[in-house]
């Protein structure tokens, strides 16, 4: 399975192969037989994240300027390669978040932005992926830097550093009072 420049993240989901690489491009890949199938080329940055729901695919891509960030999140229909929304958060003047999560639950795309100035908090964002609309926006504090996070199953989880030290501690947030669920 030849194609990208540079890896930079997969997700496997029904027997196709979802790459994302530093080239710009999300490819989805026949694992039976090693076929490209579709070439995603939304030549908005870096891709980050990626997550595949049904039958679409969730990407997260970030461009850059002399002075701030952009934060692009796209939905593709994986059969025909069709961006079916586009969210875009707000220019970031300064620094861009130290890292980003994405998930998909019951619909609902989860975006998830830790930011360490000024004061240690994540921000969420919630999107309904079948109409677009942005359904919710919170943040919470955490009690230090996140050096590495998880967005599954309605759980946010942080690996946490406190102050300068070595000290690192894990965080658990349950966002299930954030995100609706379909009852039945």
């Amino acid at each position: 399975m030849m194609g990208h420049s540079n890896f930079g993240s997969y997700s496997i989901y029904l027997m196709k192969l979802y790459s994302a690489g530093f080239d710009e491009s999300i490819r989805i890949w026949d694992i039976g037989t090693g076929d490209c199938l579709h070439i995603l080329n939304p030549k908005l940055g870096l891709t980050g994240r990626l997550v595949v729901a049904s039958n679409n695919v969730v990407s997260h891509h970030r461009t850059y300027s002399s002075d701030q960030v952009q934060s692009h999140t796209l939905v593709w229909n994986n059969t025909t390669g069709k961006i079916i929304h586009r969210f875009e958060s707000r220019p970031y003047p300064q620094k861009p978040p130290s890292s980003s999560q994405i998930a998909v639950e019951n619909n609902q795309i989860i975006e998830a932005f830790e930011r360490g100035v000024p004061s240690p908090h994540t921000q969420f964002k919630i999107w309904d992926m079948v109409s677009g609309v942005l359904v919710r926006e919170f943040s919470i504090n955490t009690s230090g830097t996140v050096v590495a996070s998880s967005l599954a199953g309605g759980f946010y989880t942080a690996i946490v550093k406190q102050g300068s030290g070595d000290v690192l501690s894990l965080e658990i947030w349950e966002l299930r009072e954030f995100i609706q669920f379909n009852k039945g």
